[in-house]
């Protein structure tokens, strides 16, 4: 009789989530419908059925469904159960005609959850993937205990959704299911497309094939970081591990037009048209992160993890559900397993700042070139990789060399006339250039000392095999870290003239 109450109880709570919703959408305008993802959608028709845990301890899989060949508003509660019960259960439940009924699913979606290829997609289907990963969460609690709430959340298949709950729905804070936040993220990203501050991808000519092609990629800062305001682990996850099995898209923000998101572990992910060019963004990132105090490591393929949600756009909250990871042999481990490794904490205001300067040097390819030499230079120091080290630090040296060089050349006729039209001053050998920047007072004593020195320790190691140096490549990184810092600084400044908004 008391389980008959609580299913009732539970039944009706669920009907006033959807009400509360529809009357939240209800004031929301166009555009900004347009960017609730469909999968979060409490709109007509709508189902809702539940899978119930309640002993040892109680958990529920909480199903949102939008069949139209079903009634709205229809709520299911399955169980509760014994967790040793359940697998039975559900596997008489997926007989039955509503789960073998036909979900939608487009031909060039991918993965096809059937198990053959040929066959008719059911929504069992799309559904097996999620109740095993429920099953896991359930199998976890011999481990680890969860705290009551909103363990993971998936959309499921094109147009439905799965959430994992510790305890009883109706019992947890209405934030944990109203979908709120959803909300709020598509009203600061319809915000964001009437500034022309992101592009409007549902009303683009190309939105679907957009939509089908998007793509995401990520990676941990490495070593280590923490972005946030408030970072320290509860003592539970020091003990256990922080939560990184489910990333999440936490922290939304824009790159030149393309969509991107980090969360407090220092995952970073950017939306790219290609893992290369998803790569060059994050290292952007991460070099920018050098420059200001913070330590990263140049990403790897091996370290990218890419993920493709089916969503036409993505709401902050959402976990990344299906997605592949590789383990990196520079870094050697998973990011989970940091463990010991000093955390850097990057706090909301830097982590801001950091994205914003990255866009305006991502746009500059040489500058950001040198950058990414600068952030593979470190990798390598950090690594004991010393000559390596100190080569990618001097391609941005002997860029600064023939940048100055250049200059000179315009600025003196005659010594341009003595190098003759045809001939390309950057293939002047460095000895030389060096000679006439210090004769014409373009490089101070102490400048032209190092760099001439410097100079003969590259062509000694080139050229004759000579080991590099721990201090060589450190000395070395400090002077070329000087150069990238400075040509940065300059060019924020001239984007701050003339584009008042860079701040």
């Amino acid at each position: 009789m008391e389980s008959e109450s609580k299913i009732q109880y539970l039944k009706k709570y669920l009907v006033k989530i959807i009400d509360d919703f529809r009357k939240e959408y209800d004031q929301l305008d166009d555009v900004e419908r347009k960017y609730i993802a469909q999968n979060t959608l409490y709109s007509v028709p709508c189902q809702i059925e539940i899978f119930w845990v309640s002993e040892p301890s109680e958990f529920q899989l909480f199903v949102l469904l939008h069949d139209p060949n079903r009634q709205d508003k229809e709520i299911i509660i399955n169980g509760p159960y014994n967790a040793n019960q359940i697998v039975e259960r559900v596997i008489e439940i997926m007989d039955e005609p509503r789960w073998r009924g036909k979900a939608p699913h487009s031909d060039d979606n991918w993965p096809f959850p059937s198990d053959v290829g040929d066959k008719e997609h059911k929504y069992s289907d799309e559904f097996a993937g999620h109740f095993s990963t429920f099953l896991d969460v359930i199998r976890q609690t011999v481990s680890q205990s969860f705290p009551p709430g909103l363990i993971f959340s998936q959309a499921m298949g094109e147009i439905d959704y799965c959430a994992i709950f510790k305890g009883n729905i109706a019992n947890l804070p209405p934030a944990e299911l109203d979908q709120k936040s959803f909300i709020e993220s598509a009203k600061q990203y319809a915000e964001s497309v009437k500034r022309g501050l992101i592009p409007d991808i549902v009303q683009s000519k190309t939105a679907e094939k957009y939509i089908k092609r998007r793509n995401f990629f990520g990676s941990y800062y490495s070593p280590g970081a923490r972005i946030g305001d408030n970072v320290e682990l509860p003592f539970r996850e020091k003990i256990f591990g922080p939560n990184m099995e489910y990333p999440k898209y936490e922290y939304g923000f824009a790159f030149n037009g393309r969509m991107g998101f980090y969360d407090r572990y220092g995952l970073v992910i950017i939306e790219g048209e290609s893992e290369a060019e998803a790569i060059k963004i994050i290292n952007t990132i991460f070099g920018i992160s050098i420059l200001y105090g913070i330590e990263a490591f140049s990403v790897r393929k091996s370290d990218v993890l890419s993920t493709d949600p089916p969503f036409d756009f993505v709401p902050l909250g959402q976990s990344l559900g299906s997605y592949s990871r590789k383990i990196s042999k520079i870094t050697g481990q998973a990011p989970n397993f940091f463990a010991m490794i000093k955390k850097t904490q990057i706090n909301f205001e830097k982590m801001q700042e950091i994205i914003k300067v990255s866009e305006i040097v991502f746009r500059n390819e040489n500058l950001n070139e040198s950058l990414l030499f600068l952030l593979e230079s470190n990798t390598h120091l950090k690594n004991s990789e010393f000559s390596q080290a100190y080569i990618f630090c001097w391609l941005i040296v002997e860029q600064y060399i023939s940048k100055k060089f250049r200059i000179l050349l315009s600025e003196k006729k005659e010594i341009a006339g003595k190098q003759g039209k045809n001939k390309d001053p950057d293939k002047e050998r460095n000895s030389h250039k060096l000679k006439l920047l210090y004769s014409n007072g373009n490089l101070g004593v102490q400048e032209y000392s190092f760099l001439t020195e410097y100079n003969k320790k590259r062509n000694d190691f080139v050229h004759s095999g000579k080991t590099i140096t721990e201090p060589d490549a450190e000395n070395l990184f400090l002077f070329a870290f000087k150069i990238v810092q400075d040509e940065i600084s300059d060019l924020i400044a001239t984007s701050k003239t003339t584009n008042p908004e860079v701040q």
